[in-house]
């Protein structure tokens, strides 16, 4: 559906008609315009004796065309907007924080699947993925942590999202270090305006 931003500057289309009634038809009609004096004008006649000037139809098309770009310049000065549809959903899900361990331990390989051996990091990311899925409904956040925490995802309904950002991290980007303290307290922060019957904290760290 398209909206005008200010719709009442469509009032605007109207101005050269109060214009026209506003100036008198005299001054109007007394209006000079440029000539040219040709010195020679009576021969001109009597060469052309049965020579008429053709009505012309430029003077209509240059109003017409004047009056549709006035038009537009109206129209675009109301700032048309084409917008979509909003509705409102009232959600109750949860509100669950992911802290997630990306330290230089989870390159450990202390899992195996039928081919290859997997490390720690492979298989979270494979819980995450499957965990997610089923979230509908739920604001899912995310928090990496090695060395140093920080906030990687904030809530959002887009659950799919938090698993393929986590899906793009490798282990150890965040440092050697495993500092436990920082992503909780980081967690806790970030739960703290939430509703209280909504606040879920989860950690995974083999």
């Amino acid at each position: 559906m398209f909206i005008f931003y200010w719709p009442l500057l469509g009032f605007l289309v109207f101005l050269p008609l109060a214009i026209i009634f506003i100036i008198p038809v005299s001054k109007r009609n007394n209006a000079t315009s440029p000539e040219i004096n040709f010195p020679t004008l009576k021969r001109l006649q009597n060469a052309f004796p049965t020579y008429q000037v053709p009505d012309s139809n430029s003077g209509k098309f240059f109003k017409v065309i004047i009056s549709l770009l006035w038009l537009c310049l109206v129209i675009a000065v109301m700032r048309p907007q084409k917008v979509d549809q909003l509705s409102y959903v009232q959600n109750e899900g949860y509100d669950l924080m992911l802290a997630v361990d990306i330290s230089g331990s989870m390159r450990a390989l202390d899992f195996s699947t039928e081919y290859k051996k997997v490390s720690r990091l492979d298989v979270t990311k494979d819980v995450v993925e499957k965990f997610v899925k089923d979230r509908q409904g739920d604001r899912v956040g995310l928090i990496l942590f090695g060395q140093y925490a920080y906030l990687h995802v904030p809530f959002t309904l887009d659950t799919i999202s938090v698993s393929d950002m986590l899906n793009n991290t490798v282990a150890g980007m965040a440092g050697d270090a495993t500092s436990i303290g920082d992503a909780i307290g980081m967690a806790v922060k970030n739960l703290r305006e939430r509703p209280k019957n909504s606040r879920v904290i989860i950690l995974l760290r083999w």
